[in-house]
């Protein structure tokens, strides 16, 4: 019982809680699986570079440190910037 759905107009992806760190290895989270999460971001980027999406939504949780750490946050949204440019 397939249907007929009509054509397609786009596809995009949702990504959430990328959580990315100030450090390829630093992270100030007691989680010691969070020290894996700009690894994890490389790996999404890659995988989202494979297909051919319209846009991606970035739900929240996009870097770690906290805006609080401006310092951190800083770093952070950088590595994040660095991670994206070529999505």
């Amino acid at each position: 019982m397939s249907q007929e759905l009509g054509n397609r107009l786009f596809t995009f992806a949702v990504v959430a809680d990328t959580h990315v760190n100030f450090g390829e290895t630093e992270c100030n989270s007691e989680f010691e699986i969070n020290r894996r999460a700009n690894g994890r971001m490389r790996h999404v980027v890659r995988d989202l570079n494979r297909h051919d999406l319209a846009f991606v939504i970035h739900l929240g949780d996009v870097v770690h440190p906290s805006p609080s750490l401006p310092d951190l946050y800083e770093q952070a949204a950088e590595r994040f910037r660095e991670q994206v440019t070529d999505l």
